[in-house]
């Protein structure tokens, strides 16, 4: 594109030949047309590709702010959380052949950091349905860890349905939670993670999965 600065013939408007004359801002300019390209039918490994990255997108999408969180040392190194979502999805948890995917729950990372996990991490079902999670406390637990709080997010299989838990201080060591979205079976994905709000340094989320039979 070229910037018309002089002329005695005044500003040029309108195209001539494979050349266009046009004004933006109060400037006058000219270029050349844009060049036509043949378009291809995609292959069968790009539509492939774009059908696995609309599914890792699709399933990022509604916990956004989640990402945010769990991600939040990649974001301080200029990557958007979303997108260090959707990369480890591709990478690990989507599985199947072209045309029918599905998502490993079990392979799939919500957060990353140099935090230590939670221990013992387990769930347990109680006999009202009121699900039980807990896990211990290090012993020699960092600063970052002492004052950390524990994210969690849950996955409904039935109806795929995210909903967050409440958020915890690092000294609880047990959260509980009814099912409002199961009526008297159904599975249940978990994942939680440590964040320090401080440092704002994360663990790498950890994963469980809880039945109700």
């Amino acid at each position: 594109m070229a910037r018309i600065t002089k002329s005695p013939l005044g500003a040029f408007y309108g195209k001539v030949g494979n050349i266009v004359g046009s004004r933006w801002r109060s400037i006058d300019y000219i270029r050349s047309m844009p060049t036509r390209r043949k378009r291809y039918a995609p292959s069968e490994a790009q539509l492939a590709q774009a059908t696995k990255f609309r599914m890792a997108s699709a399933f990022c999408k509604p916990i956004r702010q989640f990402l945010n969180i769990g991600f939040m040392d990649f974001a301080q190194k200029r990557m958007t959380a979303v997108n260090v979502a959707v990369r480890n999805l591709l990478a690990n948890a989507i599985f199947g052949e072209y045309p029918k995917y599905n998502v490993d729950e079990s392979k799939v990372a919500l957060s990353d950091g140099p935090l230590h996990e939670l221990i013992d991490l387990k769930a347990e079902v109680a006999a009202d349905k009121t699900i039980i999670l807990s896990w211990k406390n290090r012993a020699d637990a960092t600063d970052e860890e002492k004052r950390s709080e524990v994210y969690g997010m849950r996955l409904y299989d039935k109806n795929r349905q995210f909903l967050m838990l409440d958020k915890q201080k690092a000294n609880v060591t047990e959260v509980k939670f009814t099912d409002p979205l199961l009526e008297t079976e159904g599975t249940i994905h978990v994942w939680l993670f440590r964040f320090d709000p401080k440092t704002r340094m994360t663990s790498p989320s950890q994963y469980l999965k809880v039945q109700l039979t």
